[in-house]
């Protein structure tokens, strides 16, 4: 998300916007994590396969909306202060 885009959003639209990108966050993360460990047991059992890398394909992702998440709330927190 550009930072124009963020500056010309409205304060509900930034409360409505952080909500989401936190839970959407929260759920990747978690994803995430559980697909780690099963691919540490898919490893353990079944030796290096493509599934042992898919977590690994998914991690950019968490951590793309985790930068808008903190951007958003950044942007959320100087607005309060005015």
């Amino acid at each position: 998300m550009k930072k124009e885009q963020i500056e010309k959003m409205s304060f509900e639209e930034l409360v409505k916007k952080t909500k989401t990108y936190k839970m959407a966050t929260i759920v990747l993360s978690v994803l995430v994590l559980i697909m780690f460990v099963t691919s540490f047991f898919s490893y353990q059992e079944n030796g290096v396969s493509f599934s042992v890398f898919l977590p690994l394909f998914f991690l950019p992702m968490v951590l793309t909306n985790r930068m808008t998440f903190l951007k958003l709330q950044k942007e959320l927190k100087s607005r309060q202060k005015d």
